[in-house]
């Protein structure tokens, strides 16, 4: 039995209409995602953050597709704009 099966309906639209919004965001945006996502993963504290991002965060942090095009534009954005981690 494939342990994988391929995604479809509901879950699959889903899945790209996140990977659509990650590919989207920009640096600055997926930087401050990226990092409440990081606090969702470690438990770290979420008072004061803006509803918006964590609302966010808390979505993309179920396709880790997604999570991943974020990752890798706040690593890039971080590095290239001299930003650095919290």
């Amino acid at each position: 039995m494939d342990q994988n099966p391929p995604v479809t309906g509901i879950r699959a639209l889903a899945k790209n209409l996140m990977l659509e919004r990650a590919t989207n965001l920009l640096g600055p945006q997926a930087l401050e995602v990226w990092r409440v996502m990081r606090l969702l993963v470690t438990h770290g504290s979420l008072a004061g953050l803006p509803g918006a991002v964590l609302h966010a965060a808390v979505n993309f942090n179920q396709f880790p597709e997604a999570s991943e095009i974020i990752r890798e534009k706040a690593l890039d954005y971080e590095r290239n704009s001299g930003t650095r981690q919290r």
